[in-house]
C-alpha cells in the first residue's frame, strides 16, 4: 500500500514538473512554439527601470525553435533610436530589423537569447534632432519568464 501511494505521488510530481517546464521554470527554455511575455529595460547594472523602457511596447514575442529562443520587441519613436544592439557571445551585435512602420514611427527588432533567466546586455543610441539630444546608453533587458504565455495557433 505504501509503495503504491509513493508511486502515485512520484507520478503526480513528474506530471506537474513536465507541465510547468515549458512555461518558465528557472533555467529552462520553453518548448518549441510561439509565446508572449513581459520584460523590463533596466539601467545598466541595476534593477531600476531605464527611460528606454518607455520607448518599448509590451509584451514581447518569443519564438523557440530547436530549443533556441528568439525575442522580438517593438520600439516606439523609432526614428530617434538610431542603434539597438544586444550582447551576443561577448560582443554587441545590431538587432535584426523584422519590420518597421514609418507612419507609426515604430520598428520591430529581433535577437537570439541564450538564457531567458539572465539579464541581457544591450546598447542603444538615441538622437532627437529637434532637441539637439544625442545619448548613448548601456541597458539590460530583464525577461519575466513567469509571464510566458503560449500564442494560440
Amino acid at each position: 500500500m505504501k509503495k503504491n501511494l509513493l508511486l502515485k505521488w512520484s507520478l503526480m510530481a513528474f506530471v506537474v514538473f513536465a507541465l510547468l517546464l515549458p512555461y518558465g521554470v528557472a533555467g529552462a527554455t520553453p518548448a518549441d512554439g510561439k509565446y508572449t511575455f513581459n520584460y523590463t529595460v533596466l539601467k545598466d547594472g541595476t534593477d531600476s527601470t531605464s527611460m528606454m523602457d518607455s520607448y518599448t511596447v509590451k509584451p514581447a514575442n518569443l519564438t523557440v525553435t530547436g530549443g533556441q529562443a528568439y525575442v522580438t520587441l517593438t520600439l516606439k519613436n523609432s526614428s530617434w533610436i538610431t542603434k539597438f544592439q544586444t550582447e551576443q557571445n561577448g560582443q554587441y551585435v545590431d538587432a535584426d530589423v523584422v519590420s518597421s512602420n514609418t507612419a507609426a514611427n515604430t520598428r520591430v527588432v529581433g535577437f537570439p537569447v541564450a538564457n531567458l533567466d539572465a539579464k541581457l546586455n544591450a546598447y542603444t543610441e538615441v538622437v532627437i534632432p529637434v532637441l539637439g539630444y544625442n545619448g548613448k546608453y548601456d541597458v539590460q533587458l530583464k525577461f519575466d519568464t513567469a509571464s510566458i504565455t503560449p500564442v494560440a495557433p
